[in-house]
This record gives structure tokens, C-alpha cells and sequence, in this order.
């Protein structure tokens, strides 16, 4: 059996340790200016709202944007060994199965990252609040618990407090298999080609909902009773929650044969 056919343990930590061998200076300066970076740019939010203290909501809206504009450039640049073909060689040509190198980077680039970067934030949140109130009498900090990152309000007593709760996640993690599964797709500028598809296809089916909806008049001719394509709001939130799962699924596979293809 050929090895990018099979899965070898073993092999995999070797593949690994490799990789931090390689790449350990990149991800500690990485690490260090994002944390230097993420301290300054708190800071500069403070000071133009004149340092008031954080409110929950602030403090969750803040995380969302900075986890999702990092997701989306970190997530985007996955395979670097395939970005130019004097890499892509010596990559396709690691002595590793295709299962292997994809799991790799599925760990580094969106399991590790939604690990770490929630704790980061609330790492360097916390450490940048205490201390301008100790160089600034005058601020009172109001520390927040890792638990509110990020705030998602879920309906109490429903019959679908599960679904409304599992959905914002399998929603946001289109923000990781997205980028993720167009690095494989596309060799050169991933991230903007992934993002010009999905604009693409997005605008596609506004476009459908607004020919049946306006140009149908799907809301007159339609049921009475505020359903829509035969779905209440609690069907349209089951039904979004299971699309975002299944598409999740089938990009991470997509992206999977799609590196076996290319080193076949």
C-alpha cells in the first residue's frame, strides 16, 4: 500500500515534531506580535471611548471581530507548501500520507486556533486593563470571566434552546472551513479567490430569495401563517443549523481529496 494511502501514527508525531523544528521562531514571533499587537489596538479603543470600562457587550463584540478577521487571514494561508511549486515539491514529496498532512494542518490552522486565541484575548484583556489602572488612578477596571467570550443569548424554556445554541457555532466555523478548503483549490492568493467564490455564491442566493419573495410575490400567494418554503422560525433555525453542519463536513472532505489529488 502506498504511503499516502495509509495513516501511521508513529509517523505523524515525527511530522509533527518536524514541523516545530521548522517553524518554532515563526510561531513564537507570531504569537508575540499578535499579543503586542492585540495589547496596543485595546488600548487604542479605550482611549477614544476616553477610557469608559468595558461593558459585556463591547468586551464580546471586540473578541468576535478580532477572532474572526485573524480566522480568516490565519485559516487562508493554510498549506504554504503548496503556494509555490519549488515548495510544492518538496512538500508532496514528504515522506507522509495525505491524511497525515491534512490533519496537520486542520490542528494548526483551526483546532489550535479556536483553543488559543479566546484565551489570548482574555489573557491580554485582562493584563491591559489592570494594568493602566495601575498607571491611572482615575480608571476604575472592570474585569470580565472567560465564560462571556463570546455573548450568545439563547432562549430559555424552548423547544429549541439546543438548536439555537449549536447553530451560531456551526455557523462560525464556515469561517475556518471556508478559507481552509479554498487553500487547496487555489495555489495562489487563497484567501481573496476563496472570499470572491463565497461573495459569489452569497449574492447567487440573495438573488433567489429576492426573485421569489419581490418579483414572485412569494408573500402574498404564499401560506398565511408567516412560513416560509413550509418552515415556522424554529424549522428555519433547525434547517440553517444542519445546512452549516453538513457543509462544514463536506468542505473538510472536499479539501481532503483535493490534496490527495494533487499528489497523486
Amino acid at each position: 500500500m502506498k504511503t499516502s494511502d495509509t495513516f501511521n501514527i508513529n509517523r505523524f508525531g515525527l511530522m509533527v515534531k518536524q514541523s516545530l523544528i521548522h517553524n518554532y521562531r515563526m510561531l513564537i514571533i507570531s504569537l508575540v506580535g499578535f499579543c503586542g499587537g492585540l495589547f496596543m489596538l485595546l488600548l487604542i479603543i479605550q482611549a477614544m471611548n476616553e477610557f469608559e470600562t468595558w461593558t459585556k457587550d463591547a468586551f464580546s463584540a471586540t473578541f468576535i471581530t478580532i477572532f474572526i478577521a485573524t480566522g480568516l487571514l490565519y485559516t487562508g494561508n493554510s498549506f504554504p507548501g503548496l503556494r509555490t511549486r519549488e515548495k510544492s515539491y518538496s512538500y508532496l514529496l514528504t515522506p507522509a500520507s495525505a491524511l497525515e498532512k491534512f490533519l496537520l494542518e486542520l490542528i494548526s490552522r483551526i483546532v489550535l486556533f479556536i483553543v488559543m486565541i479566546p484565551l489570548l484575548y482574555w489573557v491580554i484583556f485582562n493584563a491591559e486593563g489592570y494594568l493602566l489602572q495601575v498607571l491611572s488612578s482615575r480608571f476604575h477596571f472592570t474585569p470580565h470571566s472567560f465564560a462571556e467570550i463570546p455573548l450568545i443569548q439563547v432562549p430559555e424554556n424552548s423547544s429549541i434552546r439546543y438548536w439555537a445554541a449549536v447553530m451560531p457555532f456551526a455557523l462560525g466555523l464556515l469561517i475556518f472551513t471556508l478559507p481552509f478548503a479554498g487553500t487547496t483549490v487555489f495555489m495562489k492568493y487563497p484567501l481573496p479567490k476563496t472570499l470572491f467564490s463565497v461573495a459569489i455564491i452569497f449574492f447567487f442566493h440573495l438573488f433567489l430569495v429576492y426573485f421569489f419573495l419581490e418579483i414572485l410575490d412569494w408573500a402574498s400567494n404564499g401560506p398565511k401563517d408567516g412560513r416560509i418554503l413550509g418552515m415556522d422560525g424554529e424549522g428555519a433555525i433547525k434547517f440553517f443549523t444542519i445546512y452549516a453542519m453538513v457543509a462544514n463536513v463536506v468542505l473538510l472532505v472536499a479539501s481532503y481529496y483535493k490534496l490527495k489529488e494533487r499528489e497523486a
